[in-house]
């Protein structure tokens, strides 16, 4: 029988998370967009228009882009539908989120350790970690990201358990939802599937991996489609792949960029990659990167490994 103090502990914490992310939306109110966000906000708004899936403005610099996956920018557009242009509505809708991230973490954490404390310290660095607080104040994927992705797991353990194929659909779905946001995130599955092995068995794992694979791809399917029609080429994912890859290549004097934004990128360069198209200067940037990782792979090594920590870190 649960103590009145541990049944009081997990809505302290829910309280806690929504707290805390109100004050972050809060001192976001009436600031403009930075980074990302115009152009996560300019797609959605675009689509609203009747413009298509586009980037830029109506009779300026308009045109079909692939530089942001559907996923987030279709909750933008359908909660500015519902709620009007205000980022607000979008803030408020990721706060609940992120609330459901955090009840299955905690769920997660139950099924994976025995004493009930743990599940807790897990919610509780859910609710206090701050880049999770500032996601729900940025016009950004993250929160959507992490509440797909969690789903995912969630249910895939919950498959595990039960052997029940509804559980591992639903994984598969909201992996492919995730996917939409970051294609990058799609393999997740079969590493999923792997982990299984020991518990399920390996005919059994390697059936759900094909089902996995399916369902994912049949979710990511209207995008494929889409870019194929729009762009004359096979897009699996984002136009920006090769730029990120390039940019993580230590494209500057060996250094990383967070984008031809950075400071330390020469004009002329910038002016350079700015007359390509999308999809030239995803070719360009992956060939480039290409080259500067042949140079030197031991360098790119210890590039990744910085990343590693910059990103736990933040």
């Amino acid at each position: 029988m649960k103590s009145p103090r541990a049944s009081w502990l997990l809505p302290a914490i829910l309280v806690l998370a929504v707290v805390l992310r109100l004050f972050a939306v809060h001192s976001r109110v009436g600031t403009p967009l930075f980074g990302d966000e115009p152009s996560y906000d300019a797609i959605a708004q675009n689509l609203l228009a009747g413009h298509g899936y586009a980037i830029g403005r109506a009779g300026e610099d308009m045109h079909p882009t692939a530089i942001r996956g559907p996923g987030y920018v279709l909750l933008l557009a359908a909660t500015y539908q519902l709620f009007g242009p205000s980022t607000l509505a979008v803030h408020l809708f990721q706060i609940l989120l992120d609330v459901v991230s955090l009840l299955l973490i905690h769920r997660l954490a139950r099924m994976w350790f025995a004493p009930p404390a743990v599940a807790a310290i897990a919610a509780l660095l859910y609710a206090v970690y701050p880049p999770f607080l500032t996601s729900t104040a940025s016009l950004l994927t993250e929160t959507l990201t992490q509440t797909t992705l969690i789903s995912s797991v969630f249910l895939f353990f919950r498959y595990m358990e039960s052997r029940q194929m509804r559980y591992l659909l639903g994984s598969a779905v909201a992996l492919g939802g995730c996917a939409l946001i970051k294609p990058q995130i799609a393999p997740v599955g079969i590493l999923l599937c792997l982990v299984a092995i020991p518990r399920l068995g390996l005919a059994r794992a390697a059936g759900a991996a094909a089902i996995v694979v399916l369902v994912v791809t049949l979710v990511l399917s209207p995008w494929f489609v889409r870019n194929a029609l729009v762009f004359h080429r096979f897009v699996p994912g984002l136009s920006t792949g090769g730029l990120g890859l390039w940019f993580g290549a230590g494209p500057i004097g060996g250094r990383t960029i967070g984008g031809l934004g950075d400071p330390i990128v020469p004009d002329s360069l910038r002016v350079v990659v700015a007359r390509m198209d999308e999809m030239t200067a995803d070719r360009w940037a992956y060939a480039e990167a290409n080259r500067l990782i042949a140079n030197d792979p031991g360098h790119y090594a210890v590039l990744t490994l910085k990343k590693f920590f910059r990103l736990w870190f933040n």
